[in-house]
């Protein structure tokens, strides 16, 4: 029996499979029983339900793409904590408002538990930052509080949406994710979820300093496990990519998102065979977790996703694995990093709410907008966003620039002419500057000299010739910056717009 209220306290408890506890008492805010169907990257083998059996771990990581179920899987483990070996824990969110709705969110899931609920504070009594139960508590904390981060001692951790945590400029404390893991220095066998969709790849300053995905950083140092599953014609398993989505174009030749979501399918990249959306339910539900460096022997990964799905429909109990949680009898080799974090990444590809279709059309909306097109990649794949840097000499950005205008000229698509000077300490920069539609700019003309009069006289009064032989045109305002010496330009400045007709000469910091 899973649960028996009879049990002694002072009885060891037993060793229980998270996976077949959360089977059989959790469900979700909205009443619906944790189903393995519903989540089957959670309790696939060697995933996230296996590694938080293993002693050994300490971490897990969770990269997910959105809606993918990872603070539900915090939730649920630390539900699990309370019910089996109850611990002090904690969740972390990036905000006090964030933080109390998962709360709020838990205290609901509670109620309806029935090894738990009857532990919970009457409702008058409950705090919105802290869920007290009759042998543990759960902490709430905010990474944008340091604060709250202080003075508790925990077995558990669930840090939600890391990638978002933000350490104020303005604050004398560490980092808020170094603070939150120094909650368990006083347990040996901790454990903590991190979990995040993720933001910008990782990348250190010149200063050494680490800027980008959290999330990204801690998987990567971890087991790094990815999601395979088997195509419905070879039966051999692969990770799903966004390159083996194919669809159909319009009669034109040309992607259509209407299209696009008719005819997606997903191409096998062992036998070529399409997948279609009718495969993609019974597909991932046969999926299993393995760790970067290691081989998979197909038929061996298909008997035991069989064997878990076989389970899990007659309502029997697996055991805990004897080792570690990733060593399933269809892997092949050894982890390139077998420690104490394990990673997983998923993207929206195993999302059983969505279909082929949705995807295609999802990605096509997206090209040609960075904005959303980094939304998808975050969002929707579950991967960073790389900010590309280029720098280039002034000469080779300058040749990109050059037209074949002539100097004075202005282009035919000019509607009016403005200059900027700029005060130096024994001369004037100046520079003229033709404008048209769409904020278009050219350079007519540019220079220096000693005396602004002579600027005034002779560049900025002149007239500038047409491309199209239409009239010349003048410049309409000129700016001169006032930061250095201002004496000077102020005076000609005003004495400009004193004049009958006014010149109009403003002066401008910068």
């Amino acid at each position: 029996m899973l649960f028996d209220n009879s049990t002694p306290k002072f009885a060891p408890p037993a060793r229980v499979r998270m996976l077949d506890w959360c089977r059989r008492w959790i469900q979700n805010e909205n009443g619906r029983p944790y189903d393995h169907n519903a989540y089957p990257h959670a309790g696939a083998p060697g995933g996230p339900c296996d590694a938080f059996d293993d002693p050994a771990i300490r971490e897990i990581v969770l990269q997910y793409a959105s809606r993918l179920t990872k603070t539900f899987f915090g939730q649920a483990a630390c539900l699990f904590t309370a019910a089996t070996a109850p611990a002090p824990m904690m969740l972390v969110s990036l905000s006090e408002k964030l933080t109390t709705d998962i709360m709020a969110r838990s205290y609901t899931m509670l109620e309806k538990c029935p090894p738990l609920a009857a532990e919970l504070l009457p409702e008058n009594r409950r705090a919105g930052d802290e869920i007290e139960l009759a042998d543990c508590h759960l902490y709430g904390g905010w990474a944008r509080a340091i604060g709250t981060l202080a003075d508790k001692d925990i077995k558990i951790g669930h840090a939600n949406e890391i990638d978002k945590w933000e350490r104020l400029s303005t604050s004398t404390e560490g980092d808020p994710l170094e603070l939150f893991l120094e909650r368990a220095k006083n347990y040996p066998n901790y454990k903590f979820i991190l979990e995040s969709t993720p933001t910008i790849a990782p990348y250190r300053d010149q200063q050494g300093k680490w800027h980008g995905s959290r999330v990204e950083r801690a998987r990567l140092a971890s087991s790094n496990c990815s999601f395979h599953v088997p195509c419905p014609h070879c039966r051999k398993y692969q990770t799903l990519k966004l390159a083996r989505l194919k669809w159909d174009k319009d009669e034109n030749g040309e992607p259509d998102l209407d299209v696009a979501f008719k005819t997606a399918r997903y191409v096998c990249e062992h036998c070529n065979g399409e997948i279609r959306d009718q495969h993609r339910a019974a597909m991932i539900r046969m999926g299993v977790w393995l760790p970067e460096g290691c081989g998979l022997d197909h038929a061996k990964a298909l008997a035991v996703a069989q064997e878990r799905h076989e389970q899990l429909a007659n309502d029997t109990f697996s055991k805990i694995l004897p080792g570690p949680y990733w060593r399933q009898e269809y892997v092949l080799g050894t982890p390139a990093r077998d420690g104490y974090a394990a990673g997983y990444q998923l993207s929206s590809l195993y999302a059983l709410s969505l279909t082929w279709g949705r995807i295609a059309a999802k990605w096509l909306s997206v090209q040609g907008n960075p904005v959303n097109l980094w939304g998808f990649i975050n969002g929707w794949l579950g991967e960073t966003w790389k900010i590309e840097k280029r720098t280039e000499d002034w000469e080779a950005v300058s040749r990109r620039l050059i037209v074949d205008v002539p100097r004075f000229l202005c282009p035919v698509w000019s509607t009016f002419l403005a200059a900027g000077i700029d005060k130096q300490t024994d001369h004037y920069v100046f520079v003229i500057l033709a404008w048209g539609p769409a904020s278009t700019c050219h350079v007519l003309d540019y220079g220096t000299h000693e005396n602004l009069e002579w600027i005034h006289a002779n560049i900025i009064t002149r007239e500038y010739q047409h491309a199209d032989g239409g009239p010349p045109l003048r410049v309409d305002k000129t700016l001169i910056d006032t930061g250095f010496e201002p004496a000077e330009p102020y005076h000609y400045s005003r004495d400009c717009l004193e004049k009958n007709p006014p010149i109009v000469m403003l002066a401008c910091k910068g």
